[in-house]
């Protein structure tokens, strides 16, 4: 007799639900997830995001900025100004933000690098990571970029992630594995740890493991 079982008989017994709180436990140690742009302007919102739920979840992760888009800097001073930069890094509600392509090498469950558009010059670096992911529009402009983008990549083991949108013939034009291009909404908030929450559990799923507790 489980446990789900035994919660299920004991909330038709009573008329009150016995609620349970979920915690997370983490597999591995700095577990690098490499985020690139097939096009500009796309996967620091993403990179973001993603850093802001799993903090939120309790794992230790940190974000870099490896490109020279300096958005880190202007997120700083505009949201941030009264936080001390210390050793080219921050600290804001559990996630380690850091400049010029410091990534840390210890303490860490997750490190995110943002590398920004992809190109021949970051390709070495897009492949360390236990995690690639390509972001990528889904505009009839935007395909021929991921295209191109795809064909310098080792195509296996890429997560793609595209936009919501009512173009719905993209991912079967993609020779990929089906099951690695998620669809995620559009996020006006770059600290949102909730949106898309479920795509990232999808991709992250080999090192989160969830336990459900009284």
């Amino acid at each position: 007799m489980n446990k789900e079982y035994l919660l299920k008989s004991m909330n038709i017994s009573m008329d009150f639900d016995i609620e349970t709180i979920t915690q997370y436990s983490f597999t591995g140690e700095n577990i690098k997830i490499i985020i690139a742009g097939a096009i500009t302007r796309v996967g620091t919102t993403t990179a973001m995001n993603m850093a802001s739920y799993l903090s939120s979840i309790g794992a230790k992760v940190s974000y870099t900025e490896a490109n020279r888009n300096n958005h880190l800097e202007k997120i700083h001073s505009y949201f941030f100004f009264n936080i001390p930069i210390n050793d080219e890094y921050f600290s804001q509600n559990g996630v380690d933000y850091f400049f010029n392509g410091n990534i840390p090498m210890e303490n860490y469950n997750f490190n995110i690098i943002d590398i920004g558009t992809l190109n021949e010059r970051n390709l070495k670096v897009f492949e360390i990571g236990e995690i690639k992911m390509l972001c990528s529009g889904i505009k009839p402009y935007e395909i021929p970029q991921l295209h191109d983008a795809l064909d310098i990549l080792n195509r296996d083991d890429i997560d793609i992630i595209l936009s919501e949108g009512k173009i719905s013939n993209v991912k079967k034009e993609l020779l990929v594995n089906q099951d690695k291009i998620h669809y995620t909404k559009f996020s006006s908030d770059l600290f949102d740890n909730t949106i898309n929450s479920d795509v990232w559990k999808v991709i992250l799923s080999k090192y989160i493991i969830e336990h459900k507790i009284l």
